[in-house]
């Protein structure tokens, strides 16, 4: 899939952060004649992430918001933009000095930019609008492929996005450890074509990891790029702290898809396997992997068609363990492809997880 469009919006999105401050507002600017809109932003780096904001701003410009940063308090902001559309101020309760401006002329087309607690942001509007429909409505099944280090897991995490009627949003799925993930947000719109769902998940490793990072809606699918932190933490799967990326490609999920997968070849790789890569034929029943003889991994698949959803087992080779196996069906165009992880029962850096493909 072609990067070029998403990464050009990314550089764009770059030129609009601005540096921090701790006081004085922006320099003046033409008359700022407020219409209501909603706004959701952050300082749009998947390296960093540590900011999110949301904000309404109501009929006089009037507006009421929040400052979210992982680990620390929620930080209240409300106030009256001025005539070109800024503002300046202190957090509630903290009172951290921020500053915000809005250009445009439209819902459509406003831009937040200002700066709090040392970081830059910006801020879109969202991207539904009321009497109009959202052609990103419906259900993507993605894939997280991570390019780990010797503390970090290499190879894929999984997720499924819901977009509703009305652009809000919920992506859950897993990380490539089997750590568990959901975030929930909007839809947003730049003001052109593009469309970006803002995600920033402290939910994992109870609260003191991160998983941030955003989505760019392409024509065919989804686009993004994340990083993914992990704390120090007590047990034998990736213990030390991490900081990786993460690059994500999703596409349009139809409950119709395990009814084109009929036949095809699995692999499984890494994870300490020392038949790593060996390929194993299959035929699809009743959305059950049906394995060609001998079968000697004693390999177990099926697929739920209405959640994309993937699981099964094996016998892992010298031991007398027996791995899950976990992932979905990813709808490359009218390829099905099914993708996932497992856990290694023999413990090792980053071969301590492995992954699988199944492809037509």
């Amino acid at each position: 899939m072609n990067r070029n469009l998403f990464h050009n919006l990314l550089f764009t999105l770059s030129l609009l952060t601005l540096p921090a401050v701790t006081q004085a507002s922006p320099p003046p600017a033409p008359a700022f004649s407020g219409l209501p809109a909603t706004f959701i932003g952050s300082d749009f780096s998947p390296s960093n992430g540590s900011l999110y904001l949301k904000l309404s701003l109501a009929r006089e410009e009037k507006f009421t918001g929040r400052f979210d940063i992982p680990g620390g308090s929620r930080n209240v902001i409300r106030g009256t933009l001025d005539v070109s559309g800024s503002v300046s101020g202190v957090t509630t309760p903290s009172q951290t000095p921020y500053w915000l401006k809005v250009t445009g002329s439209t819902p459509s087309t406003y831009v937040i930019t200002g700066s709090t607690a040392g970081q830059g942001f910006v801020g879109l509007p969202l991207a539904y609008m009321k009497g109009h429909s959202l052609t990103q409505a419906g259900t993507y099944t993605a894939v997280l492929e991570v390019s780990g280090t010797g503390a970090a897991p290499t190879g894929f995490g999984f997720g499924t996005l819901h977009v509703s009627k009305t652009g809000a949003t919920m992506f859950a799925g897993k990380l490539p450890d089997g750590t568990s993930f959901t975030a929930s947000s909007n839809v947003v719109a730049d003001g052109t074509s593009a469309y970006l769902l803002i995600l920033n998940d402290q939910s994992i490793y109870n609260r003191k990891g991160l998983l941030t990072g955003f989505l760019a809606f392409q024509p065919m699918g989804l686009m993004g790029d994340f990083t993914w932190q992990k704390p120090v933490t007590k047990g034998p799967y990736y213990p030390a702290a991490f900081s990786v990326s993460a690059s994500l490609t999703g596409f349009p999920y139809s409950k119709t898809v395990s009814d084109v997968l009929t036949s095809g070849t699995m692999e499984l790789i890494g994870g300490m396997l020392q038949s790593s890569g060996t390929l194993a034929g299959f035929t699809v029943s009743n959305k059950r992997f049906v394995f060609n003889p001998p079968n000697s991994l004693n390999l177990k698949l099926s697929i739920n068609a209405a959640t994309a959803a993937v699981k099964g087992s094996f016998d892992f080779p010298g031991t007398n363990s027996k791995v899950k196996l976990n992932g979905l069906v990813l709808q490359d165009g009218t390829i099905p492809v099914t993708l996932g992880y497992f856990r290694s029962p023999i413990i090792s850096g980053s071969a301590s997880t492995g992954f699988f493909e199944a492809l037509p």
